[in-house]
């Protein structure tokens, strides 16, 4: 059986009460958020758009990939572009990042993710490959980091299917989650 994608039983919400409004961690609540933004609660012309990653940690690299998906999606000034990550569980980042890793766990980066202004909804996670959520949400584009390419984003079938609009950032700056934690080490 397939890991439940839905992480309520991962996040102690007393951890991040004041970002809470800012964190979904149910397919009700996703819903119940898309619905609200997508019927007209919010300005007839709103867009969402979705990144996924483990954001471990959240550094200024992260930040400027957020900065340019918004000016990507926000070309008329329209203050209704919502931007949703979606936040890999720990036990995935320790699969694909290894031993030591995650370096902060899965509440904290919730919360960090939530206090960043750009960021309209945190959706952490179990598994690899957030299919059910990008279905759920049906976003209006889809972005990635420098570090991926469409070739090797496991959302790309998804996307594919349901015609999302697919953008890769420019490293403009040059950080990386893995060598700050390596020079941090040291």
């Amino acid at each position: 059986m397939p890991a439940q994608p839905w992480a309520d039983s991962l996040l102690p919400t007393s951890w991040f009460t004041v970002w809470r409004h800012k964190v979904a961690v149910s397919r009700a609540e996703v819903s119940r958020w898309v619905q609200k933004h997508r019927a007209g609660q919010s300005a007839p012309d709103t867009s969402l758009i979705m990144t996924c990653g483990n954001f471990d940690p959240l550094h200024f690299g992260h930040i400027d990939g957020f900065c340019q998906a918004k000016s990507w999606f926000d070309v008329s000034g329209n203050a209704s572009m919502h931007l949703i990550v979606q936040l890999d569980d720990d036990e995935t980042v320790a699969e694909q990042k290894g031993v030591g890793r995650p370096v902060w766990p899965l509440p904290l980066r919730a919360a960090a993710l939530a206090a960043v202004d750009l960021v309209s909804l945190v959706i952490p996670f179990r598994g690899g490959v957030p299919d059910e959520i990008i279905k759920l949400i049906m976003p209006d584009g889809y972005f990635k980091g420098s570090d991926r390419s469409w070739e090797d984003t496991p959302e790309r079938q998804v996307l594919e299917r349901m015609r999302i609009p697919f953008f890769r950032t420019k490293r403009r700056i040059r950080l990386s989650s893995s060598a700050m934690i390596e020079r941090v080490a040291f």
